[in-house]
C-alpha cells in the first residue's frame, strides 16, 4: 500500500553521496472536495543501518501533510501527502506519494499516486537511486470504491519524462490517462461490513479510541485492539498493540504535555508480513487526536521519523 511502501523507499534518502484489462478512462478521479477542518505539517528525517552497529542519519529530507475533512452532509475523509524533497535530500532523491480517503452516504472512495519503487532492501535502494531517470519516471495510481460490502480497485502505471516532486501533485494527477503504460489492472472483492475503507480511516479510529480511553476517569490504556481495512481490494489489519501515558515530551524544538504514545502493528494478509510504528498523540485542545511525533521502522535497516513543523511548504 502507498504509505508503508513509500516510507521504505524514503530510507534511500539517508544514504550519503557515493565516494486484468480495463478502460483507461477508469484512472484517478476524486469527488468534489469536502471542507478541510484540520491541517498538520511534518518535517521528515530518515536513518539507515548498513551494519548492525551504527545508524546513518539524514535530517530534514522532506515533509508530510495530513488533512482532516468533514462536511455538513455527513461526508468525511483524510488526505496525506509525503515524500523526500530532492532540494534537501542526499543524492537529490525524489520519493513521494499521495493518498486520499473519502466516505459518504453512498460509500467510500480511495485515490492515490506514488513514484513506483520496489525497494525491499538497502542494496535495492542504492541501485534504484543510481539508475534514476533511465527511460523516464514511472508512477503508479490507484482508485478504489467500497460500497455495499463490495470493493472495486483500478491500478494504472504511467510514465513521464520529468522528475516530478510532491509540489507537482496536481500536474501529476492530470497525466495519468495520457501517459498510461498499457490498460489498467482491475481487482474486485467482497469485504465484511465493518471493514475500514483505508489505512488512514483505520488508524484515525484507533487513535480516537485510545485518546478517549486515556482521558477518561479512571484512565484506561488500551491494548490488543485491531481493525481490518481494504487497499487495492486486498485486506489488511492495523492493530493497536499498547498505549502509554506521557506527562511531557519534547520533539525537535517543541514541548508537549499530556500525550498518549500508541504502538501500532500493520499486517499484510497477502504477504503475511508485519510492520510496526509509533504515534505520540495529543489529548487536549487543538492537538487532541493529532500525532505530533511519528516513528516507523518497518525493517531492521531503516527508520523514518516525523515531527510537527508548520514551516513545511506544500501545494
Amino acid at each position: 500500500m502507498i504509505v508503508p511502501a513509500l516510507l521504505v523507499a524514503l530510507a534511500a534518502a539517508a544514504l550519503p553521496p557515493p565516494a486484468a484489462a480495463a478502460s483507461s478512462g477508469d484512472a484517478i478521479a476524486v469527488p468534489p472536495p469536502t471542507p478541510v477542518v484540520r491541517e498538520v505539517r511534518y518535517r521528515l528525517s530518515a536513518a539507515v543501518r548498513p551494519l548492525l552497529i551504527f545508524w546513518i542519519r539524514a535530517e530534514n529530507i522532506g515533509g508530510a501533510r495530513v488533512l482532516w475533512r468533514s462536511g455538513n452532509d455527513g461526508r468525511r475523509g483524510y488526505e496525506m501527502l509525503l515524500g523526500s524533497d530532492p532540494r534537501r535530500a542526499p543524492r537529490k532523491i525524489n520519493r513521494w506519494g499521495w493518498e486520499r480517503e473519502d466516505m459518504g452516504p453512498e460509500g467510500a472512495l480511495l485515490a492515490g499516486v506514488m513514484r513506483k519503487t520496489d525497494e525491499d532492501s538497502l542494496a535495492e535502494a542504492r541501485t534504484n537511486v543510481a539508475q534514476e531517470g533511465q527511460g523516464g519516471y514511472i508512477f503508479k495510481s490507484i482508485r478504489s470504491r467500497l460500497a455495499g460490502g463490495e470493493v472495486h480497485a483500478t491500478n494504472t502505471l504511467f510514465r513521464v519524462t520529468k522528475d516530478y516532486g510532491y509540489h507537482d501533485l496536481a500536474e501529476v494527477l492530470s497525466l495519468v490517462d495520457s501517459n498510461a503504460i498499457g490498460p489498467p489492472r482491475v481487482r474486485e472483492g467482497r469485504v465484511a461490513g465493518d471493514t475500514q475503507p483505508g489505512f488512514l480511516f483505520a488508524v484515525s479510529t484507533l487513535i480516537d479510541q485510545a485518546v478517549a480511553a486515556a482521558t477518561s476517569s479512571p484512565r484506561q490504556l488500551l491494548s490488543s485492539r485491531a481493525l481490518a481495512f481494504t487497499f487495492n481490494a486486498y485486506l489488511y489489519d492495523v492493530r493497536l498493540r499498547s498505549t502509554e501515558w506521557l506527562d511531557s515530551a519534547r520533539f525537535a524544538s517543541r514541548s508537549y504535555r499530556n500525550l498518549v504514545r500508541i504502538e501500532f502493528e500493520h499486517y499484510n494478509r497477502e504477504k503475511k508480513t508485519r510492520e510496526r510504528f509509533t504515534l505520540d498523540c495529543g489529548t487536549e485542545g487543538d492537538i487532541r487526536g493529532v500525532p505530533v511525533h511519528v516513528q516507523y521502522q518497518p525493517k531492521w535497516w531503516i527508520r523514518i521519523e516525523g515531527v510537527v513543523d508548520d514551516g513545511e511548504v506544500f501545494p
